[in-house]
């Protein structure tokens, strides 16, 4: 939605070694996979391992049965299109008792289109070299006709996992299979051992697998064992339970199945798949507030305060006797001077590194402006820890102690129940991104789950105020100021210091050509980088005639150039599905008022403006009044969403559908003149 500034960094946290996340094993084009953190798997060796579960490779593989037209899956019944069937996904697990691991995968996938052969004919496992050690069992194409083609070494490859993404680097490795003689029909038959030789956190494991809402799955299985003397707590949604027993009544087979036979179309609006879609999680720790603790174990030792952390901690506070200003003084220190880059090798995905480190490098991840921020406070004497979170669009976490969607650690001070994220070099001092609000957040040295503020109107404005001259030949001359405060401020500043620094023209044309207004005009912006306050744009402008004059008729009241255009908030709101939506969707609290302030040469006079409009339903308002002499029009708009959490479920959904449908009405109402 309008309201949701969707610029943020994203901190792998979660990627752990000793916590392979086994992932929905194709992600569709439509997929939405915001706040899952990125599939972490085993492995160590470069080269690939390849074996056939036959001892003559070329002996033709067991007979299958082909899917026929009348053989293929159900669609869903919003039309969700049947690209593949997952025909088996099984995964066995043998928990050591250091938490070491071995888990095994093997799949079978039938495409039955071109496009599932697109999405189906490359798979692979993403490992860290240094923890862990994959081999590919087994791989390979068995034709409709039967013929079994074995997928030769040279199309088993390493890449790097996070190639492509600007400032992070890794010992993450993805070992990608190039499957051959691909076609809608065939069966693609993958195995895979991955061996996780050192855990994250001493003598514990997790493991977590999310499937896709989209995706049929016909036999998913997941089977676990382990050494003697250790505890395992699982955590599932959807699946069933079909664990085996001994003689004693302990269980000695633990087994999990899931079946799906009708894919459910993903709904763009929706939050995270991780949130509603069935998932499977075990691991050692039997809490998350337990996780909070080990992870504190590993980073408290990184923010105790040197003797170099307390001298920067004084200077940058010199002056200040208030503690809360003092924590404002380093907390903007830390978002400016602290560039985000992340280094994820080994351990160190999860580890922060020592923050005299951090200091001296001046660049770090989540992990790492949490604890520098942590230290610089120290210094001070105040309170701080940090919190676990995700930073996406999931707004659940795991009862048990797995990762889950924790992907992210940002900075809790107790002393006034507040949260920092100090990632973001856009993000003001006590204003968290809406990535990070209205949700479980785990504090790490107390072992609890607490929630962060939600948003509220207050918190989250634009305020815009615009002047429009309309000569007698039509063409527009005008002004606008607007100023932008809280989470969506840090849009407007990230995009201004990639379009407006380099090329302020630039700007100006895109937002010319979405208003589809052609004209020229400059752009003005102040409180780029002051951070307390909020940022403000002024805009000066001529657009060519958007109607007939000199003459009679009339417009739909145009936009301009403003930071605010009501209009920009409608194609957000487009996406809404107009039945009944499925799944709830991230939204958030705000508060949006224009002032329209249209003028008239002397040879035309206005004769009709639209009726006011007044909508307002719990939490939900909107009011457009508008005023009329014969050459000036004063047009006010104002939309206020203050809504009861950051996350609105199906019967808020549609409520604010009904916003929409006023919201579209007035848009189209359009204002009269003639000439005289």
């Amino acid at each position: 939605m309008a309201t949701r500034s969707r610029i943020k960094r994203v901190c792998f946290l979660a990627a752990l070694a000793s916590a392979p996340f086994i992932a929905n094993e194709i992600w569709p084009a439509r997929s939405h996979a915001t706040g899952h953190f990125p599939p972490a798997a085993a492995g160590g060796s470069v080269q690939a391992e390849i074996t056939t579960d036959s001892a003559d490779s070329s002996a033709a593989s067991p007979s299958i049965a082909r899917p026929d037209p009348g053989n293929l899956p159900e669609p869903a019944d919003d039309s969700t299109p049947i690209n593949y069937a997952m025909d088996r996904h099984h995964i066995r697990i043998h928990v050591n008792a250091d938490g070491t691991a071995v888990v095994e995968r093997e799949v079978d996938i039938t495409p039955y289109d071109e496009i599932g052969v697109q999405m189906a004919a490359q798979q692979s496992e993403t490992y860290s070299t240094s923890l862990d050690h994959l081999e590919i069992l087994g791989a390979w194409t068995q034709r409709p006709d039967g013929e079994r083609i074995d997928v030769l070494p040279d199309a088993i490859q390493d890449v790097d996992e996070h190639t492509g993404l600007e400032g992070v680097y890794s010992d993450k490795k993805k070992r990608v299979v190039v499957f051959p003689n691909v076609e809608p029909g065939s069966r693609l038959h993958f195995h895979s051992r991955l061996n996780i030789k050192k855990t994250t956190f001493p003598n514990q494991f997790t493991l977590e697998t999310l499937l896709s809402p989209e995706v049929v799955y016909r036999d998913f299985m997941i089977e676990l064992t382990h050494d003697e003397g250790i505890e395992v707590y699982f955590e599932t949604r959807g699946l069933v339970d079909e664990s085996q027993t001994g003689p004693d009544g302990k269980v000695t087979l633990h087994r999990y199945r899931f079946r799906r036979d009708k894919p459910e179309k993903y709904e763009l609006t929706s939050v995270a798949w991780a949130d509603f879609s069935p998932y499977f999680i075990v691991s050692t720790m039997g809490s998350v507030e337990m996780l909070g603790k080990q992870y504190a174990m590993r980073a408290e030792p990184a923010e105790m305060p040197t003797q170099e952390i307390e001298a920067l901690a004084n200077a940058i506070t010199e002056g200040i006797e208030d503690p809360f200003e003092q924590a404002r003084a380093l907390y903007e220190w830390v978002v400016k001077e602290i560039r985000y880059v992340g280094i994820y090798l080994g351990d160190a995905t999860v580890v922060p590194n020592m923050a005299s480190d951090i200091l001296r490098n001046r660049y770090g991840d989540c992990k790492d402006h949490n604890t520098l921020l942590i230290s610089l406070l120290k210094a001070k004497g105040i309170d701080a820890q940090g919190a676990l979170i995700n930073n996406g669009y999931s707004y659940q976490i795991p009862k048990i102690g797995g990762m889950g969607s924790l992907n992210h650690v940002i900075t809790y001070l107790p002393q006034w129940n507040l949260f920092l994220d100090s990632t973001n070099a856009l993000t003001p001092f006590g204003v968290l991104p809406d990535t990070d609000t209205d949700k479980p957040a785990v504090l790490v040295r107390d072992g609890k789950v607490v929630r962060t503020p939600r948003q509220t109107p207050a918190d989250n404005m634009v305020k815009s105020q615009v002047e429009l001259r309309i000569r007698d030949d039509g063409v527009i001359l005008g002004k606008s100021h607007s100023e932008a405060f809280g989470p969506v401020s840090m849009g407007s500043r990230y995009w201004m210091t990639k379009l407006y620094r380099e090329d302020p023209q630039d700007l100006i044309r895109r937002m010319l050509a979405a208003s589809m207004h052609p004209g020229n005009g400059e752009i003005e912006v102040s409180g780029l980088w002051d951070l307390a306050n909020p940022l403000k744009f002024d805009f000066t402008f001529e657009l060519e005639p958007i109607t007939n004059f000199p003459g009679q008729g009339a417009f739909n009241l145009p936009d301009g150039l403003t930071a605010n255009p009501m209009s920009g908030i409608m194609v957000d709101f487009s996406k809404l599905r107009r039945s009944t939506p499925r799944n709830p969707m991230p939204c958030a609290s705000s508060d949006y008022e224009e002032t329209f302030h249209i003028t008239l040469d002397d040879g035309t006079v206005f004769t009709q403006v639209p009726d006011d409009v007044v909508f307002e339903e719990n939490g939900l308002m909107y009011k457009a009044h508008y005023e009329r002499s014969d050459r000036d029009v004063v047009a006010t708009r104002h939309l206020v969403m203050d809504l009861p959490s950051n996350v609105c479920q199906p019967a808020e959904i549609l409520r604010l559908i009904r916003l929409v449908d006023v919201l579209k009405r007035d848009l189209r109402s359009q204002i009269f003149y003639k000439s005289i």
